[in-house]
């Protein structure tokens, strides 16, 4: 029987990519003469994150290459902003981009960017190619994958009397499937008299696309799509949950699971690591 699941384990690598090069305009030359760089790192990580690329990161490429690095953290619509405008006006300030994939296309249709296929073909690296579609344009290459991002299950240790039937600790932090997921989700809604787990889905700045987008592809669906069987199959998960009332009523106010995790209101999520992680690392005994 449970070899017909499709299944979640607790870490998932899904590897929706930042990614960074030289900003069109911005001559390699001109780069290796520079011993300053202007770089834009688009989606406003939360502050540890930040701590952690000033820190590590860049201050460790500042005192390998001898360089000083400024960053200006900012939204992934302000990016867009600012990089068009510096086009426009061919007053080129910003030399490193880091995009997410879901907003490179601005930039690789636009041509802001340098191609970057000789760069990276001295690196003497091998890039993952999945993001050829993207990354690439007419033979061209605008974009290098950087980093990744790791979902997670995240559940307060309060939800655990809540697991459906003959299920331990032990089965959740082996890996469980969707449809015991939303199971555990009605569970704790019926017992609790009321949902108690999340999707972020702020209009505004939501993390919804990506945990959608991994559960696509535990049936079978790809990345990013909505008319695959598998995404179907995943909406389907969903709407079990919905159906038995397990979601967070103001899910829609958030776009990151942190605030609600930290005040107990949410039990049970699947989330980027960073806003789990900030909950987790607040209070461990909780989780």
């Amino acid at each position: 029987m449970r070899n017909k699941n499709r299944w979640i384990v607790v870490c998932i690598v899904f590897l929706v990519a930042s990614t960074l090069l030289f900003a069109a305009g911005t001559k390699e030359d001109a780069a290796k003469a520079s011993t300053e760089l202007n770089v834009v790192y688009s989606g406003t990580p939360q502050i540890h994150e930040k701590e952690y690329l000033i820190n590590e990161y860049f201050k460790g490429f500042e005192q390998k290459y001898g360089v000083k690095v400024n960053v200006d953290f900012v939204t992934q619509s302000d990016a867009i902003t600012k990089i068009r405008t510096e086009q426009s006006s061919q007053n080129i300030v910003s030399d490193i981009v880091y995009v997410d994939t879901a907003n490179m296309s601005p930039y690789v249709q636009g041509l802001w960017m340098e191609d970057v296929s000789s760069i990276v073909s001295r690196t003497g690296s091998t890039y993952t190619k999945m993001f050829d579609d993207s990354t690439h344009k007419d033979g061209k290459q605008y974009f290098v994958p950087n980093s990744f991002d790791i979902y997670i299950l995240i559940a307060n240790i309060r939800a655990l009397p809540y697991l459906p039937q003959g299920l331990t600790r032990s089965d959740v932090e082996k890996g469980l499937s969707w449809e015991q997921y939303a199971q555990w989700a009605v569970n704790i809604a019926k017992g609790e008299g009321k949902g108690k787990t999340m999707l972020p889905a702020s209009k505004t700045g939501s993390q919804l696309l990506y945990p959608m987008g991994g559960m696509s592809l535990a049936y079978g669906g790809s990345f990013p799509e909505f008319t695959s069987e598998g995404f179907k199959q995943a909406l389907g998960v969903l709407a079990t949950i919905a159906a038995g009332k397990g979601f967070y009523s103001e899910q829609d106010q958030y776009s990151a699971v942190t605030d609600p995790m930290n005040k107990g209101d949410v039990w049970l999520a699947f989330s980027h690591m960073a806003p789990a992680g900030t909950s987790y690392n607040a209070a461990p005994n909780n989780f």
